[in-house]
């Protein structure tokens, strides 16, 4: 048997063994909101709308347009989300002190207390500019009128990227607006440009007691191997003192997650085929900026269960879910989960998006993103998780 048929029939086994057990064995252990996206947020965006007056003359259009993820999108906000995540910083306080001092400047208040639904790359037309650029972005998520945004843009350089932070307003249900100053335009025209959204949770205002409240860890063992396991180990508030739960939690299977296993496990348990390549392009892509290390057509499918969302509210950001599974995972091998969603329009069609998955301990913390957890509201999905062979 040649290495690849042996790493197959791994797979078909460990992948048949995943779905007949999952729903019993796998449980999530704890729900908590990320204050960074760990995946590109570019799917948030409907569209960008850009204009600038020259003098004397009409409103002139300018083309920006959110961009598919890249190797320089994926690399820093993997540094951001190490930053604010893993070692539990303020988002702001990432950039540069120069950048801290325009954001605080903007908001008149601590920085601290904003946190970032928001990251993705724009292409910015390249044009000589001689006035300052209206720029509105339009959203498929709930910002809300009067919400503090902040919008950050980077640009790389030989220094290393160069961040600017901007005023900005949401004046209308779902659309942010602000300005370019001419000057600044002429820095970030032309190529790729990194944009950061600092927001404040809905709900909060500029109180002089502005704060999160977070409350410790708990960890709540299931009663019995069939339930429905949730918890959160975070109850965020606003300062208002309500609570902002989500939750993340597992579900019996539909008709429509059935056809899309059945496809899967064709598939899968085809020789001449890699697991990966199941996906569309623009999912291998994303996956591949992912894991950037290692060749993702030696990935293997190991877990698969069916989860929706409960209580998110928009726009939260990213849910992070530490889930127990019974594969021994290893702490370096290199992990991927997927997260299948039906498509609205045509039936018999799954949309799958990556998620950063880490081991973390007996655990896999998995992070939602953004852009998948309102449609996990309404309809079931897949999850999938993927690594390198584990080596016996």
């Amino acid at each position: 048997m040649t290495m690849l048929r042996r790493i197959l029939s791994l797979a078909l086994a460990l992948l048949l063994a995943c779905m007949s057990t999952s729903a019993l064995a796998t449980s999530v252990i704890v729900d908590t909101y990320s204050d960074a996206p760990a995946t590109p947020t570019q799917d948030n965006v409907n569209e960008i709308l850009a204009a600038y007056l020259p003098q004397g003359l009409e409103k002139v259009p300018c083309s920006i347009r959110a961009m598919e993820p890249t190797a320089l999108t994926v690399e820093i906000l993997k540094e951001i989300f190490d930053f604010v995540d893993i070692n539990k910083q303020p988002p702001a306080r990432y950039f540069p002190e120069e950048t801290q001092k325009e954001i605080q400047q903007i908001i008149h208040a601590d920085p601290d207390i904003l946190y970032m639904p928001e990251f993705f790359s724009a292409e910015v037309e390249d044009a000589q500019l001689e006035a300052d650029v209206d720029v509105e972005m339009h959203m498929n998520i709930d910002y809300q009128p009067g919400q503090l945004v902040v919008p950050v843009l980077g640009r790389e350089t030989e220094n290393g990227i160069q961040w600017k932070a901007q005023p900005a307003q949401s004046v209308e249900e779902d659309i942010i607006r602000f300005t370019v100053p001419a000057d600044v335009m002429a820095q970030y025209a032309g190529g790729e440009t990194l944009l950061a959204l600092l927001a404040t949770k809905p709900g909060e205002g500029l109180a002089e007691s502005e704060e999160v409240i977070r409350e410790e860890e708990v960890f709540i063992p299931s009663k019995s191997a069939s339930d429905i396991i949730y918890v959160v180990d975070e109850v965020l508030r606003n300062t208002e003192g309500e609570a902002v739960d989500c939750q993340i939690i597992i579900v019996p299977r539909t008709k429509a997650i059935d056809a899309e296993l059945e496809k899967l496990t064709a598939h899968f348990t085809d020789p001449e085929k890699r697991p990966i390549r199941y996906f569309d392009a623009e999912t291998v892509n994303e996956t591949a900026l992912l894991l950037k290390e290692i060749d993702i057509d030696t990935l293997l499918p190991y877990e698969i269960t069916q989860v929706m969302a409960v209580d998110y509210k928009e726009p939260y950001g990213d849910v992070m879910a530490r889930m127990a599974f019974p594969t021994p995972f290893g702490e370096n091998q290199a992990i991927v989960a997927l997260i299948g969603m039906p498509d609205q329009e045509e039936a018999g069609v799954f949309n799958w998006t990556p998620l950063r998955a880490e081991k973390m301990g007996r655990f896999l913390e998995i992070t939602f993103s953004s852009t998948v957890l309102p449609a996990m509201m309404k309809d079931a999905g897949i999850l999938l998780v993927m690594g390198e062979l584990i080596e016996e």
